[in-house]
């Protein structure tokens, strides 16, 4: 484990704790799409096509969070990748969330405020993290 700056140590920690939540939502969307998806369409019963799609983003939000918070524990600086690919899903949420007519404000508002602190993290914390050592050449500068 290499030795953090106070500021690395922060932002290891605001990306672990963004990743869990992550993991949280993915694991409630996965288990239960269809109480989530009534309560995001204001009582309506979701269709099939609609609790499979969230069943789809359920698995993306379990991959993007499992893999920082698994490989964390080896090395916190392979978090910079994990937390960028996070910063583009949520930025597609952003875009869902705006495009999508007819959402209510009671969900818009919210997920928007999610999604977009969400984005905004990907975006400013991946230049905190603790950076990869570039790997040292080989011998007559054959990569290997």
């Amino acid at each position: 484990m290499p030795d953090l700056t106070p500021t690395q140590s922060a932002a290891v920690r605001a990306v672990l704790a963004l990743n869990a939540g992550r993991v949280v939502l993915g694991l409630a969307l996965l288990l239960a799409p269809g109480r989530l998806l009534r309560a995001a369409l204001g009582g309506a019963a979701p269709g099939p096509e609609a609790v499979a799609l969230a069943r789809g983003f359920a698995a993306r939000d379990l991959a993007l969070g499992l893999g920082p918070l698994l490989g964390a524990r080896r090395d916190p600086r392979g978090l910079r990748g994990w937390a960028e690919a996070g910063a583009v899903a949520d930025l597609g949420d952003v875009a869902g969330l705006l495009g999508w007519t007819g959402l209510p404000a009671a969900i818009r508002v919210p997920g928007l405020l999610v999604a977009g602190t969400a984005t905004a993290a990907g975006v400013v914390l991946p230049r905190l993290l603790p950076r990869r050592s570039a790997a040292p050449a080989a011998p007559g500068g054959a990569v290997g």
